[in-house]
């Protein structure tokens, strides 16, 4: 019972995340999820592999139901994999890829099912039941992990390279979520390559949720910066202590603590925006003539470099 606490877990924050009311009044989060096909995709495949995880834990080797739940597990694993595959490719290349992906992942989740190919059984390891591989088996893992590494180095890509600043922090953030689940998996591959007995869920449902939270939070532009405002040398970093000076230091004045304000507040709005100034006067409820002169004493603000062409503060999202 022990082992299962973390599949348990896992169920219980994606419950969590559908407590309130989903369809009919949905929260921020909840919007993302049913709005999006593949945060939705990548949500149910996680639950059935979580389902399948605890009635692993209870089953007993060597009867037909913890031969379809080991079957069942490694096949949503597969669709986990090339989902999350298909989440890289639209962030970082803006390729819609899921169809084809999904067929790739339908032949090797065949060959999963199809008896005697890559599960010829199960076994018991103690606390739980794990698989007896078959022939094919080693060419499913090796097939499921490239589309692993594959999405780890286009997030890595994206972060390094991307030249949209948002999406250069998002795949930060999704880069940092998916490293613990890469690194575990490709360990546990590992050990079961030299023949050590081991149940991956124990480990994997932790890891694998952090980049479900991960795109759920990044979906918003107001979680991004409070995630970057606690990275030292980002831009919002540097807000949050201009502002936190503003608030808590008693030698600046109320009128100099409210144009600090004043100012932040409209670098936020040109962010949003790309720079945009007709837009961001409509967001601040503005002027354009008063944005304009705002953008003036922006670029004389001494918590600020001064734009350049190379480097535009108003053009720039973290």
């Amino acid at each position: 019972m022990l082992y299962a606490i973390p599949s348990i877990i896992a169920i219980t924050i994606k419950l969590l995340i559908l407590w309130k009311r989903p369809f009919s009044r949905p929260t921020e989060t909840q919007s993302f999820l049913f709005s999006d096909r593949l945060l939705l995709s990548l949500f149910i495949t996680l639950l059935l592999l979580n389902i399948c995880e605890v009635a692993l834990f209870f089953s007993i080797a060597n009867t037909p139901n913890a031969l379809a739940l080991v079957t069942g597990y490694h096949v949503f694993y597969i669709y986990t994999l090339f989902i999350i595959l298909a989440i890289a490719l639209k962030l970082v290349l803006e390729v819609k890829a899921l169809p084809f992906l999904l067929i790739v992942a339908s032949v090797l989740a065949t060959a999963m099912i199809w008896p005697q190919m890559s599960i010829i059984g199960t076994k018991s390891i103690g606390y739980s039941v794990s698989r007896i591989p078959g022939p094919y088996y080693s060419l499913v893992v090796v097939g499921s992990l490239s589309a692993l590494l594959l999405s780890t180095g286009l997030f890595a890509w994206g972060a390094l390279f991307n030249a949209e600043p948002a999406k250069k922090i998002k795949c930060k953030i999704l880069l940092a979520c998916l490293a613990p689940f890469t690194v575990t998996t490709f360990s546990i591959a590992m050990l079961m390559q030299y023949g050590i007995d081991i149940n991956a869920t124990v480990v994997t449902s932790f890891t694998i949720n952090i980049l479900l939270l991960g795109l759920l939070y990044s979906e918003s532009k107001y979680y991004i910066p409070q995630i970057m405002a606690a990275v030292p040398g980002t831009r919002y970093f540097h807000s949050t202590e201009t502002l936190a000076s503003a608030l808590f230091d008693p030698n600046i004045p109320l009128d100099e603590a409210k144009e600090i304000m004043v100012l932040e507040k409209t670098l936020r709005a040109l962010q949003l925006t790309k720079g945009n100034q007709t837009e961001a006067a409509k967001m601040l409820g503005i002027s354009r003539p008063t944005i304009c002169r705002r953008i003036k004493a922006l670029e004389c603000y001494k918590g600020l470099p001064k734009p350049t062409p190379q480097h535009n503060e108003f053009n720039q999202a973290g």
